[in-house]
């Protein structure tokens, strides 16, 4: 698969409601080019109790690529996390842990939460 897009969970939950990125995340979907980081399927399964809601996110997750942390992906969120530190400018983990797999992989990332993301240089953004 070519020209692969990771997805943060604002723009998944933003799908899930029909908000204004839906149909761009809908043709993401349809052309195979959907990532997600493992973390981001926690953050769509956390605190989901519903049965209608959890087979909601499975069915979407399947349509998928899931990418699992590893060292080189979590070596480059201790150098991101350090430097936004050192500025400052600290975001949640797990958006740093998103940056980190955007920039190892050079996917693209598809967000609604520019204002957090935009810290962070050599991130490309959808």
């Amino acid at each position: 698969m070519e020209d692969l897009i990771q997805l943060d969970a604002g723009v998944i939950f933003d799908f899930f409601a029909g908000g204004d990125t839906a149909h761009r995340t809908e043709l993401i979907l349809h052309e195979a080019k959907a990532v997600l980081l493992a973390i981001t399927v926690f953050e769509l399964f956390a605190g989901v109790r519903d049965d209608k809601h959890i087979e909601q996110r499975q069915a979407f997750v399947q349509l998928c690529e899931i990418i699992d942390l590893n060292t080189g992906i979590m070596r480059k969120a201790a150098v991101l996390y350090n430097a936004l530190k050192q500025r400052e400018e600290l975001i949640p983990n797990e958006d740093i842990f998103i940056a980190s797999c955007s920039i190892c992989k050079n996917y693209p990332l598809f967000t609604l939460n520019r204002k957090h993301f935009e810290r962070i240089p050599d991130l490309i953004l959808f």
